[in-house]
């Protein structure tokens, strides 16, 4: 159900969004290392935002208004609605000041420290939120540190991949169903429903950027997409005490964020390699490698996407694949 009102709110929102944007100005105009030849609205952030922003809100007054019956689904949504609204705030905080941080930097380029600081003040929201990676070590300080450090890196290894149409939106909603699945397993519903929700909006956006391009994500979309990827990450298992007995799901993020994980280090490692700055543009990236094999620009989307769910569906098929113990 989260999955499909994301999907429709994204995909109404998307056209008055653009619209908006070729008014404002908010567009990528042809250029260096570009292949476009037109203008291109950068839509994607803030139809992401306002699409996850609605549905949240409509469905905190519909709990508001409506009276307590014996339906479970509204007993779930009561729950959520009181006992995460404000966790959900703070979150949500984040994602605000990762969109209007991406838009600026879309309209102008903003230096990478000042960008960094925005993207640690986010991951520092995140934290005081309550939703931090706690299972390694028994230290809140470190616990902080942690959330923070993976926050950012996912923030920027998702906006790193942002170089082809579907790329980045792609892996992420591969990323972010996988991490929503092995919640829905462990027994939960609150982080499943969000993150099938973030998965729907994806998915609406989706269709306007792939294969086509009428509108890109720009950086406010793809820091807004690595934002609620790592979120959804500790949620759905790091922040969970329920794994504490299944060693083997601790990497299941790392695999459903393969993908991206892989294509930051090596593209990170070649620039220092090359002695140049880590956070200037090249076509180094592997949808840049793929794109120069028979496979083209749409192709090597399409294997990476399904590179991407090979990958992330191992832990699912260790799961199935687990016999119990035999008694002593």
């Amino acid at each position: 159900m989260s999955f499909v009102s994301g999907a429709l709110t994204c995909a109404l929102i998307l056209p008055w969004v653009r619209r908006g944007c070729l008014k404002t100005g908010l567009i990528d105009n042809p250029g260096h290392r570009k292949i476009h030849t037109s203008p291109v609205p950068l839509a994607g952030g803030p139809a992401l935002f306002l699409s996850v922003l609605s549905v949240i809100v409509l469905a905190g007054v519909v709990t508001r208004i409506t009276h307590e019956g014996d339906n479970a689904l509204w007993h779930k949504m009561q729950y959520a609605w009181n006992a995460r609204n404000s966790q959900a705030a703070l979150i949500l905080a984040g994602a605000f000041l990762l969109l209007v941080m991406g838009i600026r930097d879309d309209r102008s380029a903003m230096k990478a420290g000042v960008k960094l600081v925005f993207q640690l003040i986010a991951a520092l929201l995140v934290c005081l939120a309550g939703v931090r990676i706690t299972i390694f070590l028994d230290h809140v300080w470190m616990h902080y540190l942690i959330t923070i450090f993976w926050i950012v890196f996912l923030v920027n290894a998702f906006n790193f991949i942002d170089n082809m149409n579907g790329a980045s939106s792609g892996l992420g909603l591969i990323a972010i169903i996988a991490c929503s699945w092995s919640g829905h397993l462990s027994g939960q519903y609150l982080v499943p429903s969000f993150g099938f929700l973030l998965a729907g909006c994806i998915a609406g956006f989706l269709p306007y950027n792939f294969p086509g391009g009428r509108v890109f994500l720009g950086d406010s979309g793809s820091h807004l997409i690595g934002y609620f990827v790592a979120v959804i990450t500790i949620l759905a298992t790091y922040y969970s005490g329920q794994i504490s007995d299944q060693k083997w799901a601790v990497f299941s993020p790392i695999l459903f964020v393969f993908i991206p994980v892989i294509d930051l280090i090596q593209v990170v490692v070649y620039r220092w390699m090359k002695r140049k700055p880590v956070w200037i543009g090249d076509t180094n990236h592997l949808t840049h490698r793929l794109s120069k094999t028979p496979l083209k620009k749409i192709g090597a989307v399409l294997f990476l996407w399904a590179l991407a769910l090979a990958v992330a569906s191992i832990p699912f098929l260790l799961l199935t694949c687990r016999t119990p113990e035999s008694p002593d």
